[in-house]
């Protein structure tokens, strides 16, 4: 934290842990360095108790991969996310509550004008959600399917109502019947 490697943030639904991609990967690979073994070792351990859903997120910056293995920083981004996955799993965390999402270069924290701020850019981010959440049940084919196509509104005819006059004004006459 101290060496602006890793950056923590919360709030009432997520803890974001998010690591510099300096110590991660070089410059369009997905292989972790040596050196964020260590850093990614004390995190498997410290996630390794818990139960919490852990959502690791890939970006990149937008300048253009140059690669038959990565036509996109799409695939870049979410490749680099299921290294960090794998390795966490290696360190003993549940592969269950595990996801990985890449996000490419379309959620920048910084401008991709400098190299400072593609650097900044370059990231993936541990979200730990602060509970256990269950994902919410599917509909069966037919609840959906009939929502998908209402049935159609039988047309009713209009009663009248004793006590309702008919409204007329100097613009319009307003049948109320």
């Amino acid at each position: 934290i101290d060496e602006e490697i890793i950056q923590i943030n919360n709030n009432e639904f997520w803890l974001e842990v998010s690591l510099s991609n300096s110590i991660l990967f070089t410059l369009g690979s997905v292989n972790v360095n040596e050196s964020a073994q260590k850093y990614l070792s004390e995190i498997a351990d410290i996630l390794r108790p818990f139960n919490n859903p852990v959502q690791v997120e890939g970006y990149t910056d937008n300048l253009t991969v140059n690669s038959t293995q990565f036509p996109s920083n799409w695939e870049l981004s979410s490749a680099r996310a299921a290294a960090i996955v794998k390795i966490l799993v290696d360190g003993g965390v549940i592969p269950a509550r595990l996801s990985a999402v890449g996000y490419g270069e379309y959620r920048p924290t910084s401008g991709n004008d400098t190299p400072e701020g593609r650097e900044k850019n370059r990231r993936v981010v541990l979200m730990i959600a602060r509970e256990k959440q269950d994902r919410p049940k599917a509909q069966s084919s037919p609840v959906i399917i009939d929502a998908l196509n209402p049935r159609p509104v039988e047309p009713t005819q209009v009663m009248p109502q004793p006590n309702l006059e008919r409204a007329n004004t100097k613009n319009s006459n307003v049948d109320l019947e």
